[in-house]
């Protein structure tokens, strides 16, 4: 329908090792009922491909995923898409891992007008309740005109495809601290993170690799970081501004 952003060959290299990921710990799980369900959380999921992919290469495994966005016409895109695959995502409206609802759709008001709605149904991931999270959030410093100088035609294309597929430019650039997303996120992996086993994946861009190592090493909460695929092995292989590696962090008890 719109742009997906699988069609960056680094976005399938991380999906390629998230899935291996799940795989790999659904297995050492052994029979599950449906009561004890494992919970993927894909945040600020964009077109949903991740979640998607996931439930169509492991259609077997017993766990739930969820796609969140604060953006009601992404949700939308993503429900196209689940529907498209025939999986079981469920939608959630909100920011991040807090205040989250089961997002229903857009539903027209008394004037015709498309009102965004979530019903009652909430959503809350509990403590230690969410086994694996992805999320690779706006990272990339300044505007677009900002970066046009740097980047050159890379920067209308990135915002070209987001005014077409639902989003924004805010959607990849960031003003001011490009880990503010990663220092706000880090406080919610210490209570919704399955302690020690629980596995949070980030696509982060080369330029703030480095930063975003710094800033989870520096946290007493976090037992380790490391990189589930590192771009610096074949930097050459992509074009900036599409993130470049995926870390790895788990979360320590209490």
């Amino acid at each position: 329908r719109a742009y997906d952003w699988s069609r960056f060959s680094c976005y399938l290299l991380w999906a390629d090792q998230i899935v291996k990921s799940v795989k790999q710990d659904m297995a050492g799980l052994g029979p599950s009922s449906s009561t004890s369900k494992r919970k993927f959380v894909d945040v600020g999921c964009g077109s949903g491909w991740l979640s998607v992919l996931l439930k169509v290469a492991l259609p077997d495994s017993n766990f739930e995923a969820f796609c969140t966005e604060v953006s009601t016409d992404a949700l939308e895109l993503a429900r196209d898409n689940i529907r498209l695959n025939g999986v079981d995502v469920t939608l959630l409206h909100g920011s991040e891992l807090t205040d989250l609802c089961i997002w229903s759709g857009a539903i027209a008001d008394a004037d015709g007008a498309d009102t965004e709605t979530c019903g009652a149904e909430r959503f809350a991931p509990g403590q230690g309740g969410l086994d694996w999270v992805f999320w690779s959030p706006p990272q990339i410093e300044g505007s677009p005109e900002e970066q046009r100088g740097k980047l050159g035609d890379v920067v209308d294309s990135v915002a070209r495809i987001f005014e077409t597929s639902a989003g924004l430019a805010s959607d990849v650039f960031v003003a001011g601290d490009a880990l503010r997303h990663f220092r706000s996120l880090l406080p919610q992996l210490r209570a919704h993170l399955r302690p020690e086993s629980g596995r949070a994946f980030f696509g982060v861009d080369q330029e703030n690799t480095l930063a975003m190592q710094t800033l989870f090493e520096a946290d007493n909460s976090v037992a380790s970081i490391s990189f589930a695929w590192d771009a610096d092995d074949d930097k050459n292989m992509f074009r900036y501004p599409c993130p470049s590696s995926l870390l790895e962090v788990r979360m320590r008890a209490a």
